[in-house]
């Protein structure tokens, strides 16, 4: 597992304790991805089906996974690039 608690720019409160900033996990053997699909590609994704993705924090390497299950749920995003 690894999460965020904190946005750049938000206001972190002192306090007694510290407060949790990020949380990473020990053994990254196998992650759960959730990815986006454009609405004209979904249909061709399928279970089963194995991928291949990069990551920003590393450009230059390739990842291999196996899609587990896709979801027909629509949700409007705006573009980050």
């Amino acid at each position: 597992m690894i999460s965020r608690n904190v946005d750049q720019g938000q206001t972190v409160a002192s306090g007694a304790a510290a407060p949790t900033l990020y949380v990473v996990a020990t053994n990254l053997g196998t992650v759960d991805i959730l990815g986006n699909i454009d609405e004209a590609d979904v249909t061709t994704v399928r279970p089963g089906e194995n991928v291949r993705f990069t990551v920003w924090a590393y450009p230059k390497a390739v990842f291999r996974g196996t899609v587990t299950e896709v979801r027909l749920t629509p949700t409007v995003t705006k573009r980050l690039w």
